[in-house]
């Protein structure tokens, strides 16, 4: 009697065991989320966030490993040589549907080596322009870029980066000649776009904000379809003027080709959870990203479009990797 009792006791903990392992046993020991960044930033703090949500509801230790290098092929490869099991995964930004067109003779193939869990997180970009230029206002903006006797300086952290194949994206959007210039990162670029030699840069919303709000440059437009909370007072590309124009980045969870798809759902489905609480939510609002939580079908999707869309700027404009 007193061991079917003990027993009895027991079952409640052994159940929501195999309840946070599921049906499949996913997972059996910890989980790692390989990042392409250093620590700090907003990739590895969206890692990080997600990391400790997936852990809650996994069962297993989830942690976050800082893979930095060959713009995301060194996290992507590790996770490629990895077991196909669901527990070693990698947070990969637009750089991996940007690679395969920038980059010959990648040790990986991106888009096939690699399997879509989810999109995290979606990260619009604002078209910023130097206060100490005339244009108030993207038409303005549009219409000084091609009266300009010499193409506009726009800002980018390297050739191919996001920024500057989004900034190609807008000077053919509006027909006008534009001329890249790389700096080491956003805080270098600062003083020649406060001093307007530089005229413009796409950067993401948390970055750009402070800036705008001290008077030293200018939000001309959101790159996306709605306005950020955070800056209503700036307009969409579409209410701009300039419709149908998206730039931006994001984020989502990639894992080797031949994980079971009963683990990449279920990843899926407890990332989407995740994403859905309102303290997640508001973290996401305050770092400027919007949380996604797609299926991978979607997520697959998306990644092949994106692709072909910096495949074809990237042959047309010319650009080549650093």
């Amino acid at each position: 009697m007193k061991r079917r009792t003990i027993m009895l006791g027991a079952a409640p903990a052994v159940l929501a065991a195999r309840s946070a392992r599921g049906q499949d046993g996913f997972p059996t020991r910890t989980v790692r989320i390989l990042v392409p960044v250093a620590p700090g930033g907003i990739t590895d703090a969206l890692a990080r966030l997600v990391a400790t949500g997936l852990q809650q509801r996994l069962g297993q230790t989830v942690v976050v490993e800082n893979r930095p290098g060959g713009n995301g092929i060194v996290a992507s490869e590790a996770v490629v040589r990895s077991e196909p099991d669901g527990h070693t995964m990698v947070l990969v930004i637009a750089a991996h549907a940007i690679n395969p067109s920038l980059t010959p003779n990648l040790p990986i193939r991106p888009l096939e080596d690699l399997a879509p869990v989810t999109q995290v997180a979606g990260i619009p970009l604002v078209l910023v322009t130097s206060a100490a230029l005339p244009p108030r206002t993207l038409a303005e903006f549009v219409a000084y870029a091609r009266a300009a006797p010499e193409p506009l300086l726009y800002a980018s952290s390297g050739a191919g980066s996001g920024a500057h194949i989004a900034g190609e994206m807008f000077a053919r959007a509006i027909g006008a000649p534009m001329q890249n210039v790389i700096y080491r990162g956003t805080a270098q670029s600062l003083p020649d776009l406060f001093s307007g030699r530089v005229a413009m840069i796409l950067d993401t919303v948390q970055t750009m904000l402070p800036h705008i709000r001290e008077g030293r440059l200018r939000g001309l437009a959101i790159c996306a379809d709605q306005r950020w909370p955070a800056a209503s007072d700036i307009p969409t590309t579409d209410e701009a003027g300039l419709p149908g124009f998206r730039a931006g980045s994001w984020a989502g969870l990639l894992a080797p080709t031949r994980t079971p798809r009963v683990v990449l759902d279920r990843v899926q489905r407890e990332t989407a959870d995740v994403l859905r609480q309102p303290e997640t939510q508001q973290r996401f609002l305050d770092y400027g990203v919007v949380p996604v939580g797609s299926t991978p079908q979607a997520f697959d999707a998306f990644i092949r479009t994106e692709a072909e869309r910096y495949r074809r700027v990237i042959r047309e404009a010319g650009i080549r990797a650093d």
